[in-house]
């Protein structure tokens, strides 16, 4: 019968045995191919990786088939084990192979993903088509492993072989796992050791028992939208994706032809210019909407959807006659996370990607189906020229993926540089620069490591003809940008920053901290119930603790009274 003992070894053979290598040579045959296709200096992981989703595997079938041989009645239960375990380890694997650069960078513990985050997962990243694929070659796998390889002359092999693997897999074990399960393994067991009992895990919200704490520092939308008189007929805003101040600045300044050195002369400076999220779709909120989200993006909407019907800075731009345009070279997906949809005028996404030829696309994955940003800006500074007053807002793609490096060869920071450049050109080329204040930021920065404050310190620069380009070093955030764009807009002084905000870490790990004018900052995993920080006292972090739940108290009451 298949599972079956051969004659000459005490190493069982059979479907486990065939199923485990079949996986294996499949497996080696796709990271080989990612190795060799991607021309990418970090390509050798996928081979370090191998090491370790082999030795997963060998763990699984020497643990539940080889460990279970000594009785007829254990085996029948082993073999259940197995397959139980093969199945996540075999699917999670071949995944993550598909998203390793990124997960490298961004490595994800799976047992932070929630009901939610899965739901996003299958929604945004797969479709009926590859799910379909998933199974069918499991199928084919499992059909095969019944007979393929018929015979299993080299079985004494196995036990060398598994000796030989775990030489290779020990050293790459002192450091984080690339394989998500390991990685996921490694993390637990130094939580496990090190949690603060504490710390309460949040609750979820109750707005019947929302407090009357003032929590204006994280909630700064408009009471009323006023009326005003700009200096500008033309207001853009372009947000880059994922860049720090550190890395837009110091590679910007090594670059004598950057937006940055080559318009010197009409750039403002905000040095000291943070985000709240390490989320794209929350950190548009605040940009927009001017108020703290204290979730993860990955969340079911309705958790935050109502920001939108609150005063925000569509509707302001709306009350002082400006058509306001909404533009990304994302397809038409991305719609979904667009704050204040029904508010924009007009709105231009990617369309017919099929037709491009002049410049990179993706659509390896349904949320990132989309076309450089360059693709675009002909189409904008045209809907920019044909309106006397207007205002652009940008979301822009390029690095959102490692994908757009290695389609496109050329460096994020270079390659906004140079469109910020063509941008001015177009813009003068129309005869309509100095009527034109343009905003540069990004929405938040990179997002591997959500306890490192300079991911929360970005770029912004404001672009004019005839700005004032001392610098601005103002502690100041997203939920700033309403008064800061006013201020430049009208001339007239506005009253914002140099207060503290809280923080949200990235979209699988609820990290959130607080940062606060003086340079002090302190973060909290809600799961790990870890902490990190550059305050020494313990009672400071149990307040954040405590005043975040009570915010998430007060979100839910906000929600409650639309």
């Amino acid at each position: 019968m298949n599972g079956n003992f051969s004659n000459n070894s005490s190493v069982p053979t059979g479907f486990p045995l065939r199923l485990t290598l079949n996986t294996l040579g499949l497996l080696l045959i796709l990271k080989c191919w990612f190795f060799i296709s991607l021309h990418n200096k970090m390509s050798w992981l996928y081979l370090l990786s191998y090491v370790q989703d082999a030795f997963l595997f060998m763990v699984n079938y020497l643990l539940f088939i080889y460990c279970f041989q000594t009785g007829k009645w254990l085996y029948p239960l082993g073999f259940m084990l197995f397959v139980l375990f093969f199945i996540p380890i075999s699917a999670l694997t071949f995944t993550y192979t598909f998203f390793l650069m990124d997960l490298y960078h961004f490595p994800m513990n799976i047992f932070s993903i929630s009901a939610d985050s899965l739901c996003f997962f299958i929604t945004y990243f797969t479709s009926p088509f590859t799910i379909a694929g998933f199974l069918g070659i499991y199928a084919v796998l499992f059909s095969i492993s019944y007979l393929v390889p018929k015979r299993l002359a080299f079985v004494n092999w196995i036990k060398p072989a598994c000796l030989l693997l775990t030489l290779l897999f020990l050293p790459s074990s002192l450091k984080p796992g690339i394989n998500p399960i390991l990685f996921s393994i490694q993390e637990q067991i130094i939580a496990y050791r090190n949690a603060d009992t504490n710390l309460k895990h949040l609750e979820e919200p109750n707005a019947e028992i929302a407090d009357n704490t003032d929590f204006g520092f994280a909630d700064k939308k408009f009471d009323t939208i006023p009326t005003i008189h700009s200096n500008y007929k033309r207001v853009i805003v372009l947000v880059m994706e994922g860049l720090n101040y550190k890395t837009f600045t110091q590679k910007s300044k090594e670059d004598q032809n950057s937006f940055l050195n080559k318009y010197q002369k009409h750039i403002k400076q905000f040095t000291n210019y943070h985000t709240l999220n390490i989320d794209s779709f929350t950190s548009l909120i605040a940009i927009l909407n001017s108020i703290f989200v204290p979730y993860s993006s990955h969340v079911k909407k309705e958790a935050f959807d109502f920001t939108d019907k609150q005063t925000n800075l569509v509707r302001f731009f709306n009350h002082n006659h400006f058509t306001t345009f909404f533009t990304t070279s994302l397809g038409l997906q991305q719609a979904y996370f667009v704050p204040d949809m029904p508010e924009w005028k007009t709105t231009l996404f990617m369309e017919k990607m099929d037709t491009v030829v002049h410049y990179k696309c993706i659509n390896s994955m349904k949320i990132e189906n989309s076309c450089e940003d360059l693709t675009l800006l002909n189409n904008m500074v045209d809907t920019i020229a044909a309106h006397d007053q207007i205002f652009v807002f940008n979301e822009m793609v390029y690095g959102h993926v490692n994908e757009w490096t290695e389609k496109k060869g050329v460096e994020v920071v270079e390659y906004y540089n140079l469109y910020f450049n063509r941008l001015i050109e177009k813009l003068s080329g129309k005869q309509i620069l100095d009527s034109t204040l343009i905003f540069i930021l990004s929405d938040h920065g990179p997002k591997e490591d959500a306890y490192n404050t300079d991911n929360y310190h970005i770029p912004l620069l404001v672009f004019s003809t005839g700005i004032d380009t001392t610098a601005n070093n103002s502690f100041t955030s997203h939920l700033d940008f309403k008064n800061i764009l006013i201020e430049l807009m009208t001339g007239t002084p506005q009253i914002y920053g140099n207060q503290p905000f809280f923080t949200y870490g990235n979209s699988v790990e609820m990290v959130y901290g607080l940062a606060t004018p003086d340079g002090s900052h302190i973060f909290i995993n809600n799961r790990l119930r870890q902490t990190k920080g550059n305050l020494s006292d313990r009672n400071e972090y149990y307040k954040l603790n405590k005043h975040y739940q009570q915010y998430l108290h007060y979100f839910a009451s906000l929600k409650a009274k639309i």
